[in-house]
């Protein structure tokens, strides 16, 4: 049998102590990591805003990765089943619209891009939208949107309501009484 030494005792003691708490804490935040990551995910599946993730390949091809509900229904598709396609063919109203480019800065160098009223077109889909492109993690960006179409299309119908209005009050000889 090995015999210890009462200082030998004490250095393996204080090692296990250290070990125990380091192990302690190692499952602490990975339990807390895990919290954090289950709310996010409620807050990416339950969020009425749709959000596309995407993630930048070698060749600088940004291949679709996920997707929330609000997605699928503002797009009318299930985009699930787009996963591991490229934004351009599962998306191809985006390349000629010249926004990729942008998506693809975000993804390099994590530059944030914002554009209203972005109309989109393809045989899928046709939507105006207001899209919000950020780097969540080096190389993945999330693309959040919002179907505005109907806003945008009331918006005109009273701007042009407005502007008829206006040229039947300068076209009357002598104003428009009430």
């Amino acid at each position: 049998a090995t015999h210890m030494s009462a200082g030998q005792f004490s250095d393996v003691a204080q090692f296990l102590f250290v070990n125990a708490r380091l192990l302690s804490s190692l499952a602490l935040q990975k339990q807390q990591r895990s919290k954090s990551d289950l709310l996010l995910n409620k807050v990416f599946q339950r969020s009425p805003i749709g959000i596309l993730q995407f993630q930048l390949n070698d060749s600088e091809s940004l291949i679709l990765k996920d997707s929330n509900p609000a997605a699928d229904e503002m797009t009318k598709a299930n985009n699930k089943t787009k996963i591991g396609l490229s934004i351009e063919t599962a998306f191809p109203g985006f390349v000629g619209a010249g926004v990729i480019k942008h998506y693809i800065e975000a993804a390099q160098v994590g530059t944030p891009w914002h554009i209203q009223d972005l109309e989109y077109h393809d045989t899928e889909l046709n939507g105006i939208f207001d899209i919000h492109v950020f780097q969540t993690a080096p190389s993945t960006i999330a693309i959040m949107f919002s179907e505005i179409s109907e806003r945008i299309v009331a918006e005109r119908a009273l701007k042009k309501n407005e502007a008829t209005l206006e040229s039947i009050f300068r076209a009357s000889p002598g104003g428009i009484g009430m």
